[in-house]
């Protein structure tokens, strides 16, 4: 059952609550939601953006980018009912990484947020986010991304606009870490996941370590 609803800049933010008995999941895996309400009902998959909990909860965020997603903004209360159907993916951190860096673009920051409430492998002192965000339409921002990310343990840098501050994360990886032992695990838009790969091999990361 949708217990919270908000909205901003185009995106949603839904949590739901297990109305009998929650789903076992790990942390980056995705959902398939049907909606029981008309013009709903066909399962669509996103990514849960919660690490598993004692409530239940399943956390999404969704950008309203399609003719279902928009539809969904429009009709969706809380209190609806749905069937969730998971877990699936096997988007998982690299447990044996000396060095990792994450970089989700727009609601592709899902997968991580998960991460970040996941304490199975710990080690976050080895790892960065990398947020690249629209300022104007950013869910969730990037105050709170920061304060996630702060209280896990792990680094973060915001990438606002073009590609400085990502481009300078891999680089000063590279210099301070053996880029043989530097992890990337991407969520986002495909032209962005090819000027990372650009970047992995200008600072001689092999594309192998990288994961999405």
């Amino acid at each position: 059952k949708l217990a919270h609803v908000s909205h901003s800049n185009s995106a949603l933010h839904l949590v739901f609550e297990p109305v009998h008995k929650g789903l076992a999941f790990e942390a980056g895996q995705f959902a398939f939601i049907s909606f029981q309400q008309s013009g709903l009902r066909e399962p669509h998959p996103f990514t849960i953006a919660n690490a598993p909990s004692d409530n239940g909860h399943l956390c999404f965020l969704i950008r309203e980018s399609g003719d279902y997603t928009k539809q969904l903004g429009k009709a969706v209360t809380v209190g609806m009912l749905a069937d969730i159907y998971a877990p699936y993916g096997t988007f998982k951190r690299r447990k044996n990484a000396k060095r990792e860096i994450w970089i989700g673009a727009g609601v592709g920051i899902s997968p991580f947020m998960s991460w970040l409430e996941d304490n199975t492998i710990g080690h976050f002192d080895q790892a960065t986010l990398v947020y690249c965000f629209n300022p104007t339409r950013a869910l969730p921002s990037a105050e709170h991304m920061q304060a996630m990310t702060v209280q896990s343990g792990a680094h973060f840098v915001a990438n606002a606009s073009g590609e400085k501050a990502l481009a300078d994360t891999l680089h000063q990886a590279a210099h301070t870490t053996n880029p043989q032992d530097i992890h990337i695990s991407f969520c986002g838009p495909k032209s962005l996941l090819q000027r990372v790969e650009e970047l992995m091999k200008q600072n001689g990361i092999p594309i192998k370590n990288i994961h999405y």
